[in-house]
């Protein structure tokens, strides 16, 4: 009975903590990809910069609800952007996403956590 508490116990901590890891890279990684296509379609496009974060939050640039959490939970203060080097050949689009919050559920570590921020840089496309 003792080796059967054991063992479930360690396969239970085990299964947990894969299944938060998974969580944080599918997190990252489809935050990542959202933020480098809506940066590269908004250095092409020259949008302005409420027009980059609610493209990335909400999929629009005119968002319905504003209001309202978007992707994944991010709100337009989550993101930042910044454009470098204006009237330039070295003007740049600086996107990034910090501060979004997602929960963890492994025993030892369980609680909200902040992301790593996600930093994309861009040329910008001058006519």
């Amino acid at each position: 009975m003792l080796e059967a508490v054991l063992t479930l116990s360690a396969t239970i901590f085990v299964v947990l903590g894969v299944l938060d890891f998974g969580q944080f890279l599918h997190l990252h990684q489809a935050l990542t990809e959202r933020v480098r296509g809506v940066a590269r379609r908004g250095a092409i496009a020259n949008y302005d910069t409420s027009s980059i974060q609610n493209l990335i939050a909400y999929g629009t640039t005119t968002p319905e609800h504003p209001d309202l959490p978007g992707f994944l939970g991010l709100r337009t203060s989550n993101i930042s952007v910044v454009f470098s080097g204006a009237n330039t050949n070295a003007t740049r689009l600086n996107v990034t996403i910090s501060g979004l919050n997602y929960l963890v559920i492994s025993p030892l570590i369980a609680g909200r956590l902040t992301n790593v921020p996600i930093k994309v840089t861009v040329p910008m496309e001058t006519p």
